[in-house]
């Protein structure tokens, strides 16, 4: 916490204990390198512990900058300009991302394009670490589309492979939130849509086949829903594609997500969906919303209500038909 009257920063006991124990572990293993005895690692365990010191100190530093910035007052300027020059450097970090962040959600949008400009050249690498994506996010999210055009220009022909990343998947997100019409942007979906039959299904890439439903250009929509309607009732029944068809059915145009749901409403699979963990989900999508495939699959079910009933899945669709007033449930006697 701040010292009072704005001073040097004083560490609790806590944190004071826990460096003495570090300090003791780096001498420790020197010791162990060298084959002598903790004082006799000496030197050697003193620069490293100084080291651990200074990045311990580094990042109480940061910390204070980014409330600075957060809170706005008479240093938050200061405090934005101290970043020139390591803004890449800061992207990497645990702590110095979010400054980082801050300091493009604060500053003026001509300050602020200068700190995005030491990030050019370098998407590549930002996007695939745990810290810096999150700086290409807010990049994405706050600065104009011509300003944060050079992340889908420097991704190009990496689009499915970024699209499996576990932060990848999360720019090209953002990108169709906010800049689905930029002409990088575009190429990026094209090539995620050429793979779309196993992006669908992949743990991550199916966030970016969802965000093309709800954000992307109607033709790429459509070839979305071209995708799943090829093999409906087997992405109905897979962990990431369903989810894609709840999207699909919530997102598409009326005409598309019409079709979409009679298919389902007249496969001879429809029950089987209804008890299955991934494909009751697609049902009770089905089920939320008022149509003429929701009446089909309704007697279908209704029919097979002693079969759904005592499967775990099979009655969580029953209670979602009673709760939306489609049937009523007898109580057990």
């Amino acid at each position: 916490a701040p010292a009072p009257g704005g001073g040097a920063p004083r560490h609790s006991q806590t944190y004071l204990r826990r460096r003495r124990r570090q300090k003791a572990a780096v001498a420790a293993g020197m010791a162990r390198l060298t084959g002598g005895s903790p004082d006799s690692a000496g030197a050697g365990a003193r620069v490293a512990a100084e080291g651990a010191e200074a990045g311990a100190a580094d990042e109480l530093n940061v910390v204070g900058l980014t409330r600075e910035i957060e809170e706005g007052g008479e240093g938050c300027a200061a405090s934005i300009e101290s970043l020139r020059g390591c803004v890449l450097k800061r992207s990497f970090e645990a702590v110095g991302c979010r400054l980082v962040q801050a300091a493009l959600q604060h500053a003026s949008s001509v300050v602020a394009a200068g700190l995005v400009e030491e990030l050019h050249g370098h998407v590549s690498d930002l996007v695939s670490s745990p810290h810096a994506n999150y700086v290409l996010q807010k990049v994405i999210e706050v600065m104009p589309a011509a300003l944060s055009a050079f992340v889908a220009v420097e991704l190009k022909g990496k689009g499915a492979p970024v699209s499996r990343h576990r932060y990848g998947c999360r720019i090209l997100c953002r990108l169709l939130e906010h800049a689905a019409s930029s002409a990088a942007t575009m190429d990026l979906v094209d090539e995620v849509l050429a793979q779309a039959r196993d992006l669908t299904r992949h743990s991550f890439a199916h966030h970016v086949v969802s965000a093309i439903l709800e954000h992307g250009l109607v033709a790429q929509q459509r070839q979305v829903i071209a995708c799943l309607m090829e093999e409906l009732i087997s992405h109905a029944m897979n962990r990431n594609a369903s989810y894609v068809i709840e999207k699909a059915l919530s997102h598409a145009r009326d005409d598309d997500r019409e079709k979409m749901a009679l298919a389902l409403a007249d496969a001879e699979e429809v029950v089987l969906m209804a008890k299955h963990q991934f494909g009751s989900y697609v049902i009770r999508a089905l089920l939320s919303r008022p149509s003429d495939a929701r009446q089909r699959v309704v007697a279908r079910l209704v029919e097979a209500a002693a079969e759904l009933q005592g499967v775990k899945f099979g009655e969580r669709v029953l209670q979602d038909m009673q709760k939306l007033g489609l049937i009523t449930l007898s109580k057990p006697t």
